[in-house]
């Protein structure tokens, strides 16, 4: 896989942004694919190493990765937290399309747990969150 190679170019190079968005991409093929061991091996490893070398932007993106694959997976909980981190990145570096779309997930989830009132609690503070966010 090309993205592969793009990875241990990176590694090479010590390019470790680069690296992870390699990963990145690896994990949207792989979850295509649905070749979940290495979808949540790549996870794993992104985990001991990712969140020191990262910026906001970055994780937000992996965490929203991992949200939508354990999602697909029907791990509610995992992907609860997973969006919820990723939001919190992506609050953390200003890109509010990507918070609104991390509390979508969430409260998805969380309807499909049949918790309408958390779903509808999330939805509210989105909604919020939006309209603060048109007027600055």
């Amino acid at each position: 896989m090309m993205f592969e190679k793009s990875r241990e170019l990176a590694e090479t190079l010590l390019l470790s942004r680069e690296k992870y968005m390699s990963m990145y991409w690896m994990t949207r093929c792989y979850r295509s694919l649905s070749n979940w061991d290495k979808v949540f091996e790549i996870f794993a490893e992104f985990e001991t190493h990712g969140p020191a070398e990262l910026e906001s932007e970055d994780l937000a993106h992996m965490l929203q990765a991992k949200g939508y694959a354990l999602k697909e997976r029907r791990q509610a909980l995992d992907a609860i937290e997973a969006f919820q981190l990723a939001e919190t990145y992506a609050r953390e570096c200003g890109m509010h399309f990507m918070v609104c779309d991390d509390a979508i997930q969430r409260a998805h989830i969380h309807a499909l747990l049949r918790e309408y009132n958390v779903a509808r609690d999330i939805l509210l503070a989105t909604l919020e969150y939006a309209r603060e966010d048109a007027s600055v």
